[in-house]
C-alpha cells in the first residue's frame, strides 16, 4: 500500500504479505500519524473492497475507529474515470512500478 502527496512528493509505502482490511487499517493509522495537525485527509482510492471504514471498526476499538474515520475523506475513482481522475490514480501506479523495479 502506498500514498503520495502530490504537492510535496512525500510518500508513504508499506509492503505486507496480505492486503486486507487489517492491513488497510494499519496503513491508515500510520498515514494519519504522518499528518497530526490535519483535520481532514482526502484520499483518492480505487474500488477495492477493503478500501472503506468498515475495517477500522473490525480491527480497532469503536472509539478509536470512529476518531480515525473522522480524519479521512475517501474519494473513489469511478470505473469509467475522467482523465483528471485517471491522472491522479496513475501517480500511484507509477510509484508501484518504480518500487517493483
Amino acid at each position: 500500500m502506498a500514498a503520495i502527496e502530490p504537492k510535496t512528493g512525500k510518500r508513504l509505502a508499506h509492503v505486507r504479505r496480505h492486503r486486507g482490511k487489517k492491513e488497510f487499517t494499519l496503513f491508515m493509522k500510520n498515514l494519519a500519524s504522518s499528518y497530526p495537525n490535519a483535520n481532514k485527509i482526502i484520499l483518492i482510492l480505487d474500488n477495492l473492497n477493503t478500501h472503506n471504514f468498515s475495517g477500522f471498526y473490525e480491527n480497532l476499538p469503536t472509539q478509536q475507529a470512529a476518531e480515525l474515520a473522522q480524519r479521512f475523506e475517501f474519494v473513489y475513482t469511478p470505473k469509467c474515470a475522467s482523465w483528471m481522475n485517471r491522472a491522479a490514480f496513475c501517480m500511484i501506479e507509477i510509484e508501484f512500478s518504480a518500487l517493483s523495479r
